[in-house]
């Protein structure tokens, strides 16, 4: 059995979720910030009406883009088959055009139709993302650290997107500690130049997160204090 599954989970009281697999455990979690209120956690605060109304809302958002996403891209595949392959004249402002301009008048409506409903569909996600947040789902920070045979990688992410990336190999880790600003960083010991280094691979945590962490990693990785 790999060495990760042989981690405790987290106690009831420490909001740190944890994944293991054969080769790698992750941690990850809320980023704590000084007025450590839930983003938009609207849901506590009686808004729990407006939240349904906008998952229908966003039901009946992404159907509509569909629907007429795939409506007009058929019509216009069928008008530009008609004018390719069939005898029906094509005109534009009341006068008939040729094939080559009809053609390529089809052709750039397409792509705008298709561009615009690219936009409005990345705009449903959007819409996703923010109510995922207010049901407590999807916090607006959040940190990941994964742990595999030789690194060790910190993620930061905001919005659901990548903001900063941080990586070091396990050997090279001489301490665990959590800094002042309760961010997690591995200590690294750089033999030329006989000084100490750091490397952020989470946080910021509380201090029931920070002291958990900080144990279970040094178990992992055979660090005495």
């Amino acid at each position: 059995m790999s060495k990760f599954w042989r981690i405790p989970d987290p106690p009831l009281d420490v909001a740190v979720r944890m994944e293991r697999a054969d080769d790698y455990v992750e941690f990850s979690g809320i980023s704590r910030t000084s007025n450590d209120v839930p983003t938009l956690k609207m849901i506590e605060n009686g808004a729990s009406q407006t939240f349904l109304l906008g998952r229908v809302f966003l039901g009946f958002w992404t159907c509509g883009v569909l629907f007429l996403f795939g409506v007009g891209v058929v019509f216009l595949l069928f008008a530009l088959g008609i004018v390719v392959f069939g005898d029906v004249p094509f005109e534009m402002n009341g006068k008939p055009v040729g094939t080559g301009v009809a053609v390529a008048a089809i052709l750039a409506f397409l792509a705008t139709w298709v561009v615009l409903g690219v936009v409005m569909y990345r705009a449903g996600r959007h819409i996703r993302l923010v109510l995922s947040m207010m049901s407590g789902d999807t916090p607006a920070r959040q940190w990941r650290l994964r742990i595999n045979q030789e690194t060790m990688t910190g993620i930061q992410e905001e919005m659901g997107k990548v903001t900063a990336r941080c990586e070091c190999n396990r050997e090279d880790v001489q301490q665990i500690v959590v800094k002042p600003d309760g961010h997690l960083v591995a200590q690294l010991f750089n033999e030329s130049s006989e000084s100490e280094s750091g490397v952020v691979l989470a946080g910021p945590l509380d201090q029931q997160e920070g002291d958990w962490l900080v144990d279970t990693l040094k178990r992992l990785l055979g660090i005495r204090d």
